[in-house]
């Protein structure tokens, strides 16, 4: 092969890979898929589940849900904050997080962001049939009828609050120091005695 010839190949797979960076519709940026653990490698925190549906939250804004705990499908949480809790309000599904983000949506492919514009964590959320109550840093405390609008409400201690759950027509929560209180409307707490400081 002549000189001449080998400069010329030489200078047309320079082209073509020249062409191959800068084409747009070449340089595609490729999607990766978490194969193993399932459904990733995330810390998850908390499971949610109602009518078939599994809701489970992480870190990241990580947020995942499946209808048979096999195959889990991302979805997008519209934050990038960390994911705590998760729960129904009827079908409605309601999630709270880092720096006082909650999401709410009737359906795992329709959630709305709500920033609740506070820096406290909510640790924890619980609903009855027609109220949700979230807990979190510096005794938070937030209430709300639809995960939509959210309301701050004041508590009788200083605790943080790690968690909360609901039940017999009363809502419990429980945090550092040994608090525990509980409230029937999720505005009036009352105090209740662990016997422990843990």
């Amino acid at each position: 092969m002549s000189a001449s010839a080998v400069l010329s190949r030489s200078w047309s797979c320079r082209l073509a890979l020249l062409f191959f960076l800068v084409s747009p519709t070449l340089a595609v940026t490729p999607t990766w898929i978490w194969a193993n653990p399932r459904p990733s490698g995330n810390n998850f925190v908390d499971l949610a589940y109602k009518n078939g549906l599994y809701v489970l939250v992480a870190e990241h804004g990580q947020l995942y849900t499946s209808f048979d705990l096999n195959f889990w499908e991302r979805r997008d949480a519209h934050t990038t904050n960390a994911l705590r809790a998760a729960t129904f309000l009827g079908s409605r599904i309601i999630i709270t997080g880092e720096q006082g983000v909650a999401l709410y949506g009737d359906s795992p492919t329709n959630l709305n962001l709500v920033d609740l514009g506070t820096s406290d964590w909510l640790e924890s959320v619980a609903a009855s049939a027609d109220q949700l109550v979230a807990v979190g840093d510096n005794a938070a405390i937030y209430t709300s009828l639809n995960g939509v609008n959210w309301e701050r409400q004041s508590a009788p201690f200083t605790d943080w609050l790690r968690g909360v759950a609901y039940g017999n027509n009363l809502f419990v929560t429980v945090g550092e120091n040994g608090r525990i209180a509980t409230s029937s409307n999720g505005s009036d707490w009352k105090i209740r005695q662990s016997g422990t400081t843990a």
